[in-house]
């Protein structure tokens, strides 16, 4: 669905109207020559693959090249992949970007980053908020060529009150820099290898309405808007989520829309089936996170207790399919435990920050009003769920509860892969969340895919893929519910279309049988056996098969 009419009362509001007609009038002119693009039209059986371009390592083949050599061995079971940043950059795995356009080395060229699209929608970052200090905007800047009112960031006084600010890492909010002429202080959200961009004032937004339109030029077909919450900067506010930042979105989605993209990504959470990024109106981002799913799906696998789950089903599971969702177990950043508004209760917290650390995993702790909140999870999920031995039967097991929950399941590289905690990788960067983002060998990866980890969860992403293929009761926006009660050991959800329901079983850890109830048996069966970590996927009498596509 594409809005026709221009945001133009957006732009007013960021820019007063003076201001606000020549930014239309220039991204008018920008996007004129571009074919608009047309959302994907079949989409219930869309499952996501997350990457970065160097999880696999081969001595003869580009990242890029090494990873479309694997998806050639997964039997085309993801039809979306986000590949996460491949430019060059100055740091913090790409999202420092240093050049917009110019590919690091190791992960290919262009060709091979319009490869991976072949058979499938591509999506990249699209890093908004910030460029390194090597970019050749903050190299200009420092070395004196541009005037002050045409810099593109914030100078600022180091010794201003940033309390108000909504933090997002440990480091300073301000970071000074060698200039032409001495020390400049800038602000810096992220630390100092990412100087942030100043959106209040339009000719930002037009370099990066530039860098979204060649993008997609190039043959990209999705953007997630990296950092969005964080684009509008007032050190009298928090800063995060602002009126603004959702004017800017509304602008962008006009511009991706214009422009041949399909999808627009928001970096930003999806609670309990609200989102202010996603707006029915499709003014705003296509989809965006749910990061709830996470923990949600992670605890019930941990405890080997349907509880968790079911609760959370229960409590908000009559507006979950209202907002388009990606359900993920974790992401390159680990596992985002919500920390002011957590989907689980203070136990479930501990157990999962309990087997973090019994695993060889960081708990990252943020401190709020003098609280000390558990706020992110560093681990590999294999790792973290392989305390018992059976890692493999749980992370294929997750795959399938995310699969079966509203909205669209995406899988991170690295679960796919079976990669473990990387050390070493911590050690070199200093940053825990590199834990999560080892590498590899490509001929180790493709020997997993085909009988090992990754061909177990191939295995679980193929089975939902026929089954929502043929029904619309996993259409993404079809509602869940709790399912009969059948022990603290058996997850059991429903899902309802318009022309079919489906009872979801799956066994938590050990063999069960378990009676079906009567309106689940087209066969006549009373009873079904599911081995450990074992699920089926039972139809209501009367549902009705979609049409072959």
């Amino acid at each position: 669905m594409m809005h026709d009419t221009f945001p133009s009362d957006a732009l007013v509001n960021l820019y007063g109207a003076e201001d606000a007609a020549r930014c239309e009038a220039e991204l008018r002119t920008l996007v004129s020559a571009m074919s608009g693009g047309q959302p994907n039209a079949k989409n219930r059986v869309s499952v996501w693959l997350l990457a970065y371009p160097a999880h696999l390592e081969d001595a003869d083949l580009s990242g890029m090249q090494a990873l479309n050599s694997l998806l050639d061995h997964t039997d085309d079971q993801f039809q979306h992949l986000h590949l996460l940043p491949p430019f060059r950059s100055g740091g913090d795995f790409g999202f420092a970007p240093a050049d917009h356009f110019e590919l690091e080395s190791k992960a290919g060229t262009w060709n091979d980053l319009k490869a991976l699209s072949h058979r499938r929608t591509l999506s990249i970052d699209l890093i908004l908020n910030h460029v390194a200090p090597s970019h050749p905007w903050a190299e200009a800047v420092l070395a004196g060529k541009v005037d002050l009112d045409d810099e593109p960031f914030i100078r600022v006084d180091p010794h201003a009150d940033y309390s108000a600010l909504a933090r997002s890492r440990h480091h300073p909010p301000v970071s000074a820099y060698g200039s032409v002429d001495g020390v400049r202080h800038y602000w810096t959200r992220y630390g100092h290898t990412q100087i942030d961009l100043d959106y209040r004032k339009p000719q930002v937004l037009i370099r990066m309405a530039k860098v979204l339109v060649e993008y997609a030029h190039r043959g990209v077909g999705g953007l997630r808007l990296d950092a969005l919450a964080f684009l509008w900067k007032d050190a009298s506010r928090s800063s995060a989520n602002e009126p603004e930042v959702f004017h800017l979105l509304e602008v962008f989605r006009w511009i991706a829309d214009r422009s041949g993209l399909t999808t627009l990504i928001a970096e930003g959470d999806v609670c309990a089936g609200v989102s202010p990024y996603v707006t029915p109106d499709a003014r705003r981002a296509s989809i965006a996170y749910r990061y709830e799913s996470a923990p949600v799906v992670l605890s019930t696998l941990l405890r080997s207790s349907s509880a968790p789950l079911m609760k959370w089903i229960q409590d908000h599971g009559h507006q979950l399919h209202r907002t388009p969702a990606l359900n993920f177990l974790s992401t390159h950043d680990g596992v985002y435990l919500r920390p002011y508004d957590p989907p689980v209760p203070p136990q479930d917290i501990d157990v999962l920050a309990r087997a973090t650390l019994d695993n060889g995993g960081a708990v990252i702790e943020r401190v709020v009003n003098d609280a000390v909140l558990r706020y992110e999870l560093d681990i590999s999920i294999i790792d973290l769920l392989d305390g018992e031995g059976d890692g493999a039967e749980r992370l294929a097991a997750g795959i399938t509860l995310i699969c079966w929950l509203p909205g669209t399941p995406m899988v991170y590289l690295g679960h796919l892969l079976g990669v473990r905690n990387d050390d070493e990788l911590v050690r070199v960067t200093g940053d825990e969340r590199a834990r999560n983002r080892g590498s590899i060998s490509l001929t180790e990866g493709l020997q997993r895919v085909r009988d090992g980890i990754g061909a177990r969860v191939i295995e679980a992403v193929r089975e939902f893929r026929e089954v929502a293929a043929a029904y619309d009761a996993f259409d993404p926006a079809s509602p869940i519910g709790v399912g009969p009660d059948l022990g603290d050991h058996v997850v059991s959800v429903t899902r309802t279309g318009a022309n079919s329901s489906a009872l979801c079983l799956l066994s938590l850890g050990k063999s069960r049988t378990v009676q079906i109830p009567a309106k689940y048996r087209p066969d006549g069966r009373d009873f079904v056996d599911l081995g450990p970590w074992e699920s089926i996927v039972l139809h209501e009498i009367g549902s009705k098969r979609e049409s072959a596509t």
